[in-house]
């Protein structure tokens, strides 16, 4: 099914009937349109394309909505980050680590390439708790607890007064 807009992504999302905790693939990417509709739905969404152009393209859409699509593969850092989206989205879903990633992959029979991402441009704080409808006690709980984390984790993140990094990856799998 060619899907990305309009009345088509609507029927997918209804024919989905997603509850929050799937975990979805979704072949064929393009820019991503599809993907992050999903994302809106799902526990976690990984996305392929066979064009490097489009797979940049529907990472910058997914860093630019805030998203993230890997957990740290340190303890703490995976504990801080996902304590932190669960205050600001208490249905936030943990992603999997890349290590997970390239485990389930691997499991799975296919040949995977993967590289870890960075945000070129922070995500800027305000931007990242509106597009949720963050209370304001909330929003001054997470400014609090970003100013607040150890050094380390200011460090991992970019943690800065108005804005900071996410974990990403690009992953790859053929079979």
């Amino acid at each position: 099914m060619l899907v990305g807009r309009g009345e088509d992504l609507a029927l997918l999302l209804n024919l989905a009937d997603l509850q929050g905790d799937e975990a979805v693939l979704d072949v064929g990417t393009a820019a991503g349109a599809t993907a992050l509709a999903l994302a809106a739905k799902a526990g976690q969404v990984a996305s392929v394309d066979m064009s490097e152009r489009l797979i940049a393209a529907a990472t910058d859409q997914a860093a630019s909505q805030g998203l993230d699509n890997v957990a740290p593969e340190h303890d703490q850092l995976d504990e801080f980050v996902n304590s932190l989206e669960k205050l600001r989205d208490p249905d936030h879903a943990r992603p999997h680590r890349l290590s997970e990633w390239l485990q389930f992959l691997g499991a799975a029979g296919l040949r995977v390439a993967a590289e870890p991402l960075r945000d070129a441009t922070p995500e800027p704080l305000p931007d990242w708790m509106e597009r949720l409808g963050v209370s304001p006690a909330v929003s001054a709980a997470i400014t609090e607890r970003l100013a607040g984390s150890p050094v380390s984790v200011r460090e991992a993140f970019l943690i800065r007064e108005d804005s900071f990094c996410l974990p990403r990856a690009a992953i790859c799998a053929v079979k």
